[in-house]
């Protein structure tokens, strides 16, 4: 229902739920949709190898490439609008690096700001 209405009203909306404001930085982890779905994928296959259990890994409804196409871009304009608000917002492409380069870019950042 929430589609309904502006992503910068649903931000206001949260951020009135929000006792301490919006956050002094914002970390925001891009990726390419076809890449999450592949990576997505090969999570479950993984989970499901490693399962001691008979619970089957399932994927989500939300984890296709169109859906996430569409998370994509609602993310992109929330964050675009939190700039606007004079959040430091810094975003990480990490379509084509390994995870651990990823936390050492957002270690790096973060010290640099202490």
């Amino acid at each position: 229902s929430s589609k309904k209405i502006s992503t910068e009203l649903r931000l206001r909306i949260f951020h009135s739920f929000r006792k301490l404001g919006y956050p002094d930085q914002l970390f925001y982890l891009d990726v390419d949709p076809q890449t999450a779905n592949k990576r997505i994928t090969e999570r479950i296959r993984v989970e499901q190898e490693g399962s001691t259990t008979d619970r089957a890994k399932w994927r989500h409804m939300h984890e296709n490439p169109n859906n996430l196409s569409e998370l994509r871009e609602y993310y992109q304009e929330a964050t675009d609008i939190l700039r606007r608000a004079g959040i430091n917002v810094l975003e990480i492409s990490t379509t084509n690096i390994e995870r651990n380069e990823v936390v050492r870019r957002m270690d790096k950042v973060l010290r640099e700001q202490l």
